[in-house]
């Protein structure tokens, strides 16, 4: 009963949904990586410092000797911490293990396609060399910019010997699986942790454009994006109204998951003025639900949102076609029901940086915009 587990489903819940429970690590700041690459790392000092609003998984310490990026865990899910440093003076107290950023950086390594999309648009995408889930992206305009493109994950693991031999100067990983992490770092792959998914609103999670524009020397085209795009999103914001709720997810296998209502997605959809059925389900992880609780919900929500890999010319008819039951929704009788495909839109990747065309999305399908042509999400017909 319910709809397919795509590979983009599947990298929906590892994104998303969370119901991988991190792996608890305590991470010195400093790793060892040598004094002879720490001499040859000076970069002249930005007079351009950035200011975090939003995010809490990550900070800048700016100092006349060096520029330290600080990446951690959030409040409620497992520890971690670690950090690069961009030096900007030989006569700095730092001590010897600590990782250093090289001046030029010439190859990359990312286990996220959301990584991607930041380097993307700062112009360093010709530097990714190895990505986790390349099939993922074989559809975003951004796979046709990547060049010698390599597959560093097998399944959900990470593949040691590949990394190796690209030998990336940077290798931005999940907080997660930090045995294969100590493996790569002993063996002299710097590496930093990226946790931009645990984030609780889409503009904390856009700000991370900030860490990547330190990291590459940007920080002025990152901080004029995120400002822009910022200023753009809240102009559009709404109250949640409590008489027009909505639910989310399809069914994968015998249960159905709600994600949490600090998810990303939903703060998305109570910004477009709706209110997630679901409000009382806090924490980090999803819920399971029996499908017959979710036939219940079905009926009573005004909307039901999915993200889903369907083939083009998907529609109301075929959704229902996957179960019957869904004919009973008070969304689909209404024809509610908000769609994001992710086969045809870039969702996974380039989703990151538009939230306020996300936004302006749901706002157009909820009939709060009159005019907008729609590019992640839509009305299911």
């Amino acid at each position: 009963m319910g709809g397919l587990a795509s590979g983009a489903e599947k990298h929906y819940k590892m994104e998303f949904r969370k119901i991988i429970p991190l792996i608890s690590l305590l991470m010195f700041s400093c790793i060892q990586h040598g004094q002879e690459q720490e001499n040859s790392s000076i970069q002249e000092s930005s007079t351009y410092q950035l200011q975090i609003k939003y995010a809490k998984g990550f900070e800048f310490e700016y100092t006349n000797d060096y520029t330290k990026v600080l990446s951690r865990s959030i409040q409620g899910n497992s520890f971690f911490e670690d950090s690069l440093f961009i030096l900007h003076s030989e006569d700095h107290d730092l001590e010897q293990n600590c990782k250093i950023l090289p001046t030029k950086i010439n190859s990359i390594c990312c286990q996220s396609s959301t990584h991607l999309a930041f380097l993307d648009f700062l112009n360093e995408l010709d530097k990714v060399t190895g990505l986790c889930g390349t099939k993922y992206i074989e559809s975003s305009p951004i796979h046709n910019k990547l060049k010698d493109l390599h597959e560093i994950c097998l399944g959900e693991a990470v593949q040691s010997e590949e990394i190796l031999s690209l030998a990336p100067d940077l290798y931005f990983i999940y907080p997660f699986a930090s045995e294969e992490e100590s493996k790569l770092r002993d063996q002299g792959i710097r590496t930093f942790m990226i946790a931009e998914y645990l984030e609780e609103h889409p503009i904390a999670r856009l700000e991370w454009i900030k860490l990547f524009g330190v990291l590459t020397h940007k920080e002025k085209e990152a901080d004029d994006y995120f400002n822009k795009v910022e200023g753009e999103y809240y102009d559009r914001v709404q109250q949640p109204d409590t008489n027009m709720k909505f639910f989310l997810n399809l069914p994968y296998g015998d249960s159905w998951y709600t994600p949490s209502a600090n998810s990303l997605v939903v703060k998305l959809l109570e910004d477009a003025g709706l209110s997630y059925y679901y409000q009382k389900e806090t924490g980090t992880e999803n819920t399971p639900h029996t499908q017959e609780e979710m036939w219940e919900t079905g009926t009573q929500a005004n909307y039901w949102v999915i993200i889903a890999e369907r083939p083009a010319d998907f529609t109301l008819d075929d959704l229902i076609e996957e179960n019957e039951v869904y004919k009973d929704f008070r969304s689909v009788i209404q024809h509610q029901v908000i769609f994001c495909n992710s086969a045809t839109s870039d969702y996974f990747v380039t989703g990151v940086l538009e939230p306020h065309e996300m936004l302006k999305d749901i706002l157009f399908a909820t009939h709060k915009l009159s005019e907008h042509k729609p590019k992640y999400f839509h009305l299911l017909n």
